[in-house]
């Protein structure tokens, strides 16, 4: 509050900048030299306010190192770090390469560093647009056959002039 209200906006001062996970929270309390008793709170009004992105809001992304400087983020040598193309990338949209790092869990900053440290969007390249895994066309392959087959045995049960067909050309070729 004001001047003349009993209590204040307080700031914890354990971290820096007043922020922690990209939030910058003042608490309600009583001021110190106020002489009044305070009943239980239902609730306080605590004021928030969303912080510009840090360093500090970031850590080093899977596969990648802290350097000595404890700033920068790097892959080590022996290790190859992948960001190739999804399996599954329709032409238009865009998928996440990592620039080693990764937000905090939970952290809600916006803005400031973030737009060198989060990852950085590429677009799908043309003709990725719902690829079918090497696995998947070999079960639509199959799938298909089976269906094929299927419905020549019910027509080969069912028609006699197929059926003659069918008995008649195969004994042509013994």
């Amino acid at each position: 509050g004001t001047e003349s209200s009993d209590f204040e906006y307080y700031l914890p001062h354990s971290y820096k900048s007043g922020c922690l996970l990209g939030r910058k929270i003042e608490y309600v309390r009583r001021k110190r030299e106020a002489d009044c008793f305070v009943g239980t709170m239902e609730s306080r009004p605590n004021r928030v306010e969303t912080c510009a992105c840090e360093r500090d809001d970031f850590e080093c992304d899977y596969g990648y190192e802290l350097q000595a400087d404890g700033v920068t983020c790097t892959a080590p040598q022996s290790v190859t770090v992948s960001s190739g193309v999804p399996s599954v990338c329709p032409v238009g949209s865009k998928y996440p390469v990592s620039r080693g790092y990764r937000r905090v869990p939970g952290d809600t900053c916006t803005g400031g560093v973030a737009v060198d440290l989060d990852p950085k969007l590429v677009p799908c390249p043309n003709g990725r647009g719902g690829a079918m895994s090497a696995t998947g066309a070999l079960l639509l392959v199959l799938f298909i056959l089976l269906l094929i087959g299927a419905v020549l045995t019910v027509v080969y049960l069912r028609s006699d002039r197929f059926r003659k067909f069918v008995t008649s050309s195969f004994n042509r070729i013994r």
